[in-house]
C-alpha cells in the first residue's frame, strides 16, 4: 500500500477538490525573490554575487521580499530590478507558471518562462 491509498483512507470524504474551509485565505504560491532574479539574469544559482547585489538593491528601494512578490507595483519592480524579473513576478502572481513535480528524493521545480 502506498502514500496515496493511507491519505485517501484519512481523507474526509464530504470535502470535495477546491473545498475551503468558511474564513480560510487562498493559498499563494510564492518563490523565492533570489531565483527570479538569477533566472532573469540567465545565471543557474540564486546564490551568485551578481544576484545578491540585484537582491539587496531591490529590497532597498521596494521594500522586504514578500511585499515585492506579493503587492509592489510591477512598474516600480522593473524601475528597481529589470524586465523579466517583473515579468516573472507578474506570471507568479497569475499562477501562470510551470510546475514539475518532484519524485523519490528530487525537488520539484518551477518554470517561471521568462
Amino acid at each position: 500500500m502506498g502514500v496515496l491509498n493511507r491519505t485517501l483512507e484519512l481523507a474526509d470524504p464530504e470535502r470535495r477538490e477546491g473545498y475551503l474551509l468558511p474564513g480560510a485565505h487562498p493559498f499563494e504560491s510564492l518563490i523565492p525573490l533570489s531565483e527570479i532574479i538569477a533566472a532573469s539574469l540567465g545565471v543557474s544559482s540564486p546564490g551568485g554575487v551578481r544576484t545578491g547585489r540585484l537582491y539587496e538593491e531591490m529590497l532597498r528601494s521596494l521594500g522586504n521580499e514578500f511585499s515585492i512578490l506579493r503587492q509592489a507595483d510591477l512598474s516600480d519592480i522593473k524601475r528597481a530590478g529589470n524586465e523579466a524579473i517583473a515579468r516573472g513576478i507578474g506570471k507568479l502572481r497569475e499562477g501562470n507558471v510551470s510546475w514539475q513535480p518532484g519524485y523519490d528524493g528530487e525537488y520539484g521545480t518551477l518554470n517561471l518562462l521568462l
